[in-house]
């Protein structure tokens, strides 16, 4: 409750606060310029996620609170057929044995994969800000995560991993981008082999459970982003050259697990 209360208060009242005035200066536009929305003119800086740093006692909150959200919630491993689509038919040598979660915080998705799929022998590989990586390293990783900074806005050094897992990353971004986040993906997956596993809501076209359509505006107002619906997901997706193979979910109002291959 105490990190819930520090995020909405110190990281999310100021943007919600300042939103109407924000909208009435684009004439009531949705926002779609993420240097240049309701976080940027509530604030006065350029980038919600270097806000976070610059504010470590914020910054551990949000990621409790994040962590908090997980444990009561179905997590991707209880809804993907991990042992056929993952686990069978994994090459065990080099980058090819890789599950790497892009942009996954301070690792906590690939400790409880970790710790709940043990079957999984291959390499697990966490991606992300120099900042980042450095407060993970902090924490203590396991010994069978390795970390590497990257910024998934360049070119993807892993080739021909096994899966390419991102956790609330794309919801972040508007599609100009996030097509760019998939493009480096897609240049260096092994075809019929490498997949990458999105795990996000999709938000329904009629009547969206409440925690979604919160969730819309809750981005809207920090990264002019949005949540998505099935329609808008594949239209993303196969507009990068990709396509959805499967989409899983358990609950309503939960995130789902989107498979997307070559």
């Amino acid at each position: 409750m105490i990190a819930n209360s520090k995020t909405s208060y110190d990281f999310t009242h100021p943007s919600f606060a300042k939103l109407p005035e924000f909208l009435k200066s684009i004439n009531l536009h949705n926002p779609e310029d993420n240097r240049n929305g309701p976080f940027q003119y509530a604030n006065q800086v350029e980038n919600p996620f270097d806000w976070l740093t610059e504010h470590p006692h914020v910054f551990q909150a949000f990621h409790q609170y994040i962590h908090t959200i997980r444990i009561l919630r179905p997590s991707w491993i209880e809804m993907y057929p991990v042992q056929e689509n993952l686990i069978q038919g994994v090459k065990l040598e080099g980058d090819s044995s890789v599950l790497v979660d892009i942009g996954g915080s301070v690792g906590t998705v690939l400790e409880d994969f970790r710790v709940r799929v043990p079957l999984y022998t291959g390499r697990l590989v966490l991606q992300e800000l120099p900042g980042v990586i450095a407060a993970a390293k902090s924490m203590g990783l396991n010994s069978r995560i390795e970390p590497q900074v990257h910024d998934f806005l360049t070119p993807q050094p892993i080739k021909g991993a096994r899966a390419y897992f991102m956790r609330s990353i794309l919801h972040d971004w508007p599609d100009e981008t996030c097509r760019t986040i998939l493009g480096h993906l897609k240049d260096v997956m092994e075809p019929g082999y490498s997949r990458i596993l999105i795990n996000e809501c999709v938000v329904a076209n009629e009547q969206a459970a409440w925690q979604h359509a919160s969730l819309d505006l809750y981005m809207m107002a920090l990264g002019s982003s949005q949540e998505r619906t099935e329609h808008e997901w594949r239209t993303l997706v196969e507009s990068c050259g990709l396509k959805i193979a499967g989409i899983y979910s358990k609950g309503q109002g939960n995130e789902s697990l989107i498979e997307v291959v070559i």
